[in-house]
């Protein structure tokens, strides 16, 4: 199903998306990535740069219980531009 002009569409998130990006439209994401990674892994440099699989990677965290955890705290968030280029 095609996007009108102006028509919201709601998206997952994924591994690609990057920290920063997701926290700006979903602050409530901060917990779940302490829950997941630790109360410091948004404190470390250039940890909100990072995509979220490499942030888990960081950690040696599967990012599959992560992305549940987001995707049922972050509903409705706007489209996110995925990786750094």
């Amino acid at each position: 199903m095609a996007v009108k002009h102006g028509e919201k569409k709601d998206q997952k998130v994924t591994g690609k998306m990057i920290v920063g990006d997701l926290l700006k439209v979903c602050p409530e994401a901060r917990e779940v990535f302490k829950k997941h990674l630790g109360p410091y892994c948004l404190s470390v440099p250039g940890s909100t740069l990072e995509s979220i699989e490499f942030l888990a990677a960081m950690y040696d965290y599967h990012e599959e219980p992560l992305l549940e955890d987001l995707n049922r705290v972050c509903k409705d968030i706007p489209p996110l531009k995925e990786g750094h280029f």
